[in-house]
């Protein structure tokens, strides 16, 4: 299971509803006595409700049933390559499975993050739309009193309707993110999908030799090439034992050296995309460092100019401009909080997989 971060604790719980109080936008959804989906339990909702989830669970299920045929059938003909066969053919259903489970946490947990940012661009959009509307009330004024000309104030209401298209679309990404995720969640309407911003940074201090070690062991292409190396082997063995012509003989041995080949291949295979996981997964840290250190400067300053609103030094327009800059800092933040979750997750699937039982473990 991902163990969750001490730092920043908070933070992202903060995004949505300051900027919803602070803007005067749209209130969150949740309500005292509304229970909210936290980022594990839209994980395990999906594992048990996304149509793709129960797919996977049935083909894994038929791949066991399959082994066990191929058992029950192998024990009248005791054939050694025929039960290697069945061994890796189920292996490899297991590690599918695995796979499938991890495609599915991954997207569970990027929907998540995307309702969350989708909820303060909302908020963002519709304290941008104020500020136009502003503009052109004052801009109106200002053509009356003679100081502002007719093709200013044309701009003005241009400005206006496209700040309040931007709010209608992005209202529109919004809903239909909440969709996508209640259907996947099995949820009856995406109105109950009420998330916990409360998202703690995820733990990436994750060893690279070790995690090396782990893939190599659980990789499908590592898995058939060992098998296929081990069935020419045998094949080898056979052709030695019963005398075969030379030319045949040849051919059993080339079937060997090429196994041994695309054994190697798919090793290396194997470990340049750890690696490649691995340094994805500490560039998004390093990241995500940097944007919670930019969060804290732009929160300060958002203080600050608070303070010389309140003092009579700053306009409206000053105060909510004030506001989008903050908003947009703590939606940078998120999104920086999300890509290193994702980095994570891909990093920790390709090393252990899911528990094949379902559930939150994957994360």
């Amino acid at each position: 299971m991902l163990v969750w971060g001490s730092r920043n604790t908070g933070r992202v719980a903060a995004l949505a509803l300051v900027i919803a109080l602070a803007l005067g936008s749209v209130a969150l959804a949740q309500s005292s006595g509304e229970t909210k989906i936290t980022l594990a339990d839209a994980v395990r909702m999906a594992l048990e409700n996304d149509l793709t989830a129960k797919i996977a669970e049935l083909n894994y299920e038929t791949a066991q049933i399959n082994y066990q045929k191929n058992v029950a059938t192998n024990l009248l003909t005791n054939s050694v390559v025929d039960a290697l066969t069945a061994e890796s053919n189920l292996k490899s259903a297991q590690i599918s499975f695995e796979n499938q489970q991890a495609s599915i946490i991954s997207s569970t947990v990027s929907t998540y993050f995307d309702v969350l940012a989708d909820e303060i661009t909302v908020a963002i959009r519709r304290a941008q739309l104020r500020i136009a509307e502003l503009n052109l009330e004052s801009t109106l004024r200002r053509a009356n009193l003679g100081t502002a000309s007719q093709l200013d104030v044309l701009d003005a209401q241009a400005n206006a309707e496209t700040s309040r298209l931007s709010l209608e679309g992005a209202e529109s990404n919004f809903r239909q993110r909440k969709e996508n995720l209640a259907a996947s969640l099995g949820l009856s309407s995406p109105d109950a999908v009420v998330l916990d911003p409360e998202v703690e940074a995820p733990n990436g201090d994750l060893s690279l030799e070790e995690g090396i070690a782990a893939a190599l062991e659980r990789n499908t292409n590592i898995l058939s090439a060992r098998t296929n190396l081990e069935v020419a082997r045998m094949n080898l063995e056979r052709a030695i034992a019963d005398g075969v012509a030379p030319l045949d003989l040849k051919l059993a041995e080339i079937a060997v050296e090429r196994a041994k080949l695309e054994l190697e291949q798919a090793l290396r295979s194997a470990r340049n995309s750890v690696i490649s996981a691995y340094q994805a997964m500490t560039t998004a840290a390093d990241s995500w460092r940097v944007q919670a250190s930019r969060l804290a400067a732009a929160e300060r300053r958002y203080e600050v100019i608070m303070q010389q609103y309140r003092a009579g030094l700053r306009t409206e327009t000053d105060q909510i401009s004030a506001e989008v800059t903050l908003a947009q800092a703590r939606l940078d933040y998120l999104n920086s909080l999300a890509s290193y979750y994702e980095a994570v997750l891909a990093y920790r699937h390709l090393i252990s997989g899911p528990a094949v039982s379902g559930g939150a473990d994957g994360i």
